[in-house]
């Protein structure tokens, strides 16, 4: 029975399917902005104008800003609303159907901008990145649980918060500074770091977790945990890959 498997597949069958949802939201919104600029229409309001990349690859390019800054300011709101009742639901123990059922709509939601993330920048490099991460996200799931090294310890905890407040203070910063490319380049890179030490953590911490519990709700606020590392590991790779 379904309730009767590990904590590993539970926690795997929740973030496999969520992945699922968000990068296939963030592959129709590639291909729909594919198909409106064909068709010399839009999509969700927004039109498309062409450009080439150095490899001589079609780069299509949103050509409304202000639409596609209200459609992040709705979508950045339905993500924030529901990765809170993510994180209540799973510490809580409240009802894991109705924390899953708000993971996918903050899938939903950052598969959308993704798409509009990377039509800004360039589309072939972002599905690029995301192949990246997955083979990055692989190994860090093989080292954090097959190493043997005792990676979800107390320091290494502190370490990686303290990396996190860093990086939030910096990308804070950027809002009201203009900092060198290359600065935000380096940041980004150390961003990248940062997320992958955070990937091999909670891989090594459902290790952990799975030698003396298994429940739904531990597996959705770790599958929930793993997530946003990949998620935020994406966002600096797109970050560092980036001209501006």
């Amino acid at each position: 029975m379904l309730l009767d498997t590990s904590l590993y597949f539970k926690t795997f069958l929740i973030l496999i399917s969520e992945l699922g949802i968000l990068f296939g939201f963030t592959y129709w919104v590639i291909h729909s902005a594919n198909q409106a600029y064909k068709n010399n229409t839009s999509f969700m309001g927004v039109t498309f104008r062409p450009a080439v990349n150095m490899k001589n690859q079609l780069d299509l390019v949103p050509s409304d800003s202000q639409k596609t800054a209200m459609i992040f300011s709705w979508l950045t709101f339905s993500l924030v609303v529901s990765g809170i009742a993510v994180t209540i639901i799973s510490s809580a123990g409240l009802n894991v159907l109705v924390g899953i059922a708000f993971m996918t709509i903050n899938a939903i939601s950052i598969g959308i901008i993704l798409g509009f993330i990377m039509l800004e920048m360039d589309e072939n490099d972002g599905m690029r990145a995301i192949y990246t991460v997955m083979m990055v996200t692989v190994v860090a799931a093989l080292i954090g649980t097959f190493s043997g090294i005792n990676f979800a310890n107390r320091t290494l905890a502190i370490i990686l918060f303290v990396g996190l407040l860093m990086s939030i203070s910096f990308n804070i910063a950027r809002v009201s500074k203009n900092f060198a490319r290359k600065t935000t380049r380096n940041w980004a890179i150390f961003g990248s770091c940062l997320f992958v030490l955070y990937l091999i953590f909670d891989f090594n911490m459902l290790l952990k977790l799975s030698e003396r519990t298994n429940d739904w709700n531990t597996a959705l606020f770790m599958a929930y945990s793993i997530y946003l590392d990949i998620i935020n590991l994406l966002l600096e790779i797109l970050d560092a890959m980036g001209n501006s």
